[in-house]
């Protein structure tokens, strides 16, 4: 039985390692990340999702109400913003729009921390073709690991 239970827990520490690390969605290998260079396409969503469990309490540019952001995580951010595009007309359309530059943070304490400020929209496409703007998510991560800076979210 002892032998089951450290097999068992080997295993967990090694999945939860191995999920820790950003893997490359097109190629399954763990991503190469160049400081130079922003994260594009797949990667973009995939740094909001490996971030999803992070407390919008820690981010006041979030959701103006603290009594409601603390009861969320970026979880529920994200499946609003994405949620956005399903709520349309028959007619209607929802484009995801998404992307990474050069952005910078600045913390409570006057730090600031340079990185890549990337962003998710989902933009509504009227009868007409027009854009409008809708669900809206965006933070700020470093360059040499693409962690999320504490505080930096914004989404509406």
């Amino acid at each position: 039985m002892k032998l089951r239970s450290r097999t068992a827990w080997l295993l967990c520490v090694v999945s939860c390692s191995a999920a820790a690390q950003s893997i490359d969605p097109r190629t399954g290998d763990p991503a190469t990340i160049d400081p130079a260079h922003p994260p594009e396409h797949a990667q973009v969503v995939q740094l909001f999702l490996e971030n999803a469990a992070t407390p919008l309490s820690e981010h006041p540019a979030c959701l103006g109400a603290p009594q409601i952001a603390a009861k969320l995580t970026l979880r529920e951010i994200l499946a609003a913003v994405l949620g956005y595009g399903l709520e349309r007309e028959p007619k209607q359309r929802a484009v995801l729009r998404g992307g990474c530059e050069p952005g910078s943070h600045t913390d409570p304490s006057g730090k600031t921390t340079e990185g890549w400020t990337c962003s998710l929209h989902v933009l509504e496409m009227d009868k007409r073709g027009a854009l409008h703007p809708g669900g809206f998510v965006s933070g700020t991560f470093t360059k040499d690991q693409w962690r999320l800076l504490p505080g930096s979210l914004m989404c509406l």
